[in-house]
């Protein structure tokens, strides 16, 4: 619904859904590329709450944009 002002990858507007997998973006793992193994890895839903809310922050880097030409219900799968 809103974005941050200090995101950049996106505009308000836009289509785009989530990766769920959160990390902290800093460990040797996280730099390079493989943030499931990150110490700090968590899933929204599973160990973070407030995904059932209206409103939530996810991280930018969270944010996967979805072209226009897809359908919502294809790009819901793109994650499985």
């Amino acid at each position: 619904k809103e974005i941050g002002s200090e995101v950049t990858s996106i505009s308000e507007g836009e289509k785009v859904t989530i990766n769920p997998g959160l990390s902290c973006g800093k460990c040797k793992y996280c730099l390079s590329g493989k943030q499931v193994f990150c110490k700090q890895y968590s899933i929204l839903g599973e160990h973070q709450w407030g995904t059932f809310s209206q409103y939530f922050k996810i991280p930018e880097i969270n944010i996967i944009r979805i072209p226009n030409s897809y359908r919502l219900e294809k790009a819901a799968a793109a994650l499985l």
